[in-house]
């Protein structure tokens, strides 16, 4: 046996998940695999990041935004961010891992059409709780369908924090986010007009958001509430910041009116509480 074999099965050996032979669902940055934790047979999910070969095309970008995105994932632990477990992310890896709680892509519910205007409310429910935690804090600048997972409890959680950076100013870096905007634009663009490289930065989640909306509606054929329309060109258009927004959209009949959505909403608000998650800050979420 050679070093490098040996060192292959060692680290195979060290690696506490067995994972499945195939992926379940692939992304253009991302295999997803089932697995299990070795120590208790826990069911996990496990995010394979695509590396490709150094010299190819836009080698070395893609394979920056997959070490950005691994990054990231132990860096953002909110509520409505796809719950991580682990992460093997180390410079010089032929691997890149990020182990989660079991997940299924949104997507393809979507296409499927099984998901009616009552889910799509309560899944934006979900991530309206998300953008008012770390949107004063951090600018993700790739919302999209594609990086929308579902958990275990029907809950919709995001993952694919490519593109995400600290909104600081000692920490934001304008030409490297719009870098990497571009580079997943190009590389992982789902046929949305997005442009997203060429946006004010303080401007993007907000314009993506109202995008992604309209996205959902499309995708899963279904039609887009009437007194949602003109709120949702508003925010599409920079008029409308993301916690305007969400506050407009909450007191909207359709929201305010649905008695699943406030049965919903009380028993998030409950399970914060159980679990004591606390007023968020930069340092809370490191």
């Amino acid at each position: 046996m050679n070093i490098g074999s040996l060192f292959k099965n060692l680290t195979n050996f060290q690696f506490p998940y067995s994972i499945g032979s195939t992926p379940y669902y692939s992304t253009p940055l991302w295999d997803l695999y089932e697995g299990t934790r070795k120590r208790d047979s826990y069911p996990v999910t496990i995010f394979k990041g695509k590396i490709v070969p150094n010299g190819s095309g836009m080698g070395s970008e893609v394979n920056e935004l997959i070490l950005h995105a691994a990054h990231m994932s132990k860096v953002i632990r909110v509520p409505g961010v796809c719950p991580v477990l682990d992460v093997f992310d180390e410079t010089g890896s032929d691997d890149i891992f990020v182990i989660t709680e079991v997940v299924q892509p949104l997507q393809p519910q979507l296409n499927s059409h099984n998901i009616n205007s009552q889910g799509i409310m309560l899944g934006l429910s979900d991530l309206f709780r998300l953008f008012e935690i770390i949107d004063p804090l951090f600018i993700m600048g790739n919302l999209s369908t594609s990086n929308i997972y579902v958990d275990k409890n029907g809950s919709w959680v995001m993952f694919g924090l490519e593109c995400c950076f600290d909104k600081a100013k000692n920490k934001f870096d304008p030409y490297k986010f719009k870098d990497y905007v571009r580079v997943w634009n190009q590389f992982c663009n789902d046929g949305t007009a997005r442009g997203g490289e060429e946006l004010e930065p303080t401007m993007i989640d907000n314009i993506l958001l109202g995008q992604l909306i309209t996205q959902l509606f499309t995708l899963a054929q279904v039609n887009v509430p009437t007194n949602w329309k003109s709120l949702i060109t508003s925010i599409t258009q920079g008029k409308l910041s993301m916690k305007g927004f969400i506050s407009k959209m909450k007191q909207t009949s359709n929201w305010q009116q649905d008695e699943m959505m406030s049965i919903y909403e009380e028993l998030k608000e409950l399970n914060l509480s159980l679990i004591h998650i606390s007023e968020p800050t930069r340092h809370s979420l490191i």
